[in-house]
């Protein structure tokens, strides 16, 4: 699109971020007859809900390297899995994860927002960098100076960080409220090897060690492809990925692999090696309220940093912020 392009080939609502949180607001808001276009910097729906497929000489090998698993509290959001039959399944319980059932995507991760995303308006690999607001409506400006809108409301589901910059001129005291919440980062390191036999184990949640705080067996989840190989994913402590949140890459997967060999101990030679750095990757300050909403701007913000560090979290924040959209709309 060219620079200063403005489309009005838009609906009423834009939100900016197709995660969990955004496509939570957009499927509510689309069932009420909603118009939405969501915007997502990403090549993909989901956000940390996702699988990184890599192309090697052995296959296609595919890794949740974001989050793992999620849970299923919300009677609401039960609703909402139970009309994605074939999406998600239940993962049995792990050693050190009992009491709860937990579940993927199937047959990776992305399944769940990928089947979220179906019917929606979605624009990806567009990147909006600053919002303005006119007579007509809200502007969306994207990082290469196209233009989307008018809109009448504009919902932001994007990390806290990421949010402070975009809102910080229309509503500096939501602004305040997203730069007050803090988000741990995390390095992920994608690991594949032969299977020579079973994995050793499905996954683990580690709580001593000094680099990682959780590896698992990607192949060893429900619903995953049979196959040769073994997709191992790990995730460093957040203090660890802080401390090394600006390090060289290759001494980071230097670090991850060594800790991930010493732990699985795996019966042949690892042939795929990489990391993956989740600058926001788990909630560790929320704010403490579902959604923020200023009915007369027509300005919204959701996510898990509202809440807490669930996928779940992310999906209610979202629902209950569409709910209040709808409410003031039909109120006009």
């Amino acid at each position: 699109m060219p620079a200063q392009c403005v489309s009005s080939r838009m609906g009423k609502t834009a939100i900016i971020g197709a995660g969990m949180a955004g496509l939570a607001c957009a499927r509510r808001l689309s069932a009420s007859g909603q118009a939405v276009t969501l915007f997502d910097k990403g090549r993909g729906v989901g956000g940390r809900a996702a699988t990184r497929r890599v192309e090697t000489a052995k296959g296609v090998l595919s890794f949740d390297h974001g989050a793992q698993y999620f849970t299923a509290r919300d009677e609401r959001f039960r609703a909402e899995l139970s009309g994605l039959a074939g999406a998600v399944a239940p993962w049995p319980e792990i050693p050190g994860l009992e009491g709860e059932t937990r579940q993927v995507g199937v047959p990776h991760m992305n399944a769940l927002p990928k089947a979220m995303a179906e019917g929606l308006d979605v624009r990806l690999s567009t990147k909006i960098a600053a919002l303005r607001r006119d007579h007509e409506g809200w502007i969306l400006e994207a990082d290469d100076r196209a233009a989307f809108g008018p809109f009448k409301v504009v919902i932001v589901a994007v990390p806290a960080e990421q949010a402070v910059s975009l809102v910080a001129s229309q509503s500096p005291m939501f602004a305040a409220e997203a730069a007050a919440a803090r988000t741990a980062p995390c390095w992920a390191g994608l690991f594949a090897a032969d299977a020579l036999g079973p994995p050793p184990f499905a996954a683990q949640r580690l709580a001593d060690h000094p680099v990682l705080a959780w590896v698992a067996c990607d192949a060893a989840k429900p619903g995953r492809p049979s196959r040769a190989l073994q997709t191992w994913v790990v995730h460093a402590r957040p203090d660890w990925s802080a401390a090394h949140l600006e390090g060289d890459p290759q001494m980071v997967l230097g670090a991850l692999h060594e800790a991930f060999v010493e732990i699985v101990r795996p019966s042949a030679l690892v042939f795929f090696a990489a990391a993956h750095r989740w600058r926001y990757a788990q909630v560790a300050q929320p704010a403490a309220t579902l959604f923020a909403w200023d009915p007369a701007l027509g300005l919204g913000l959701c996510g898990d940093w509202r809440i807490g560090p669930r996928i779940e979290a992310a999906w209610v924040s979202g629902h209950a912020l569409a709910g209040a959209v709808m409410a003031e709309m039909t109120a006009q």
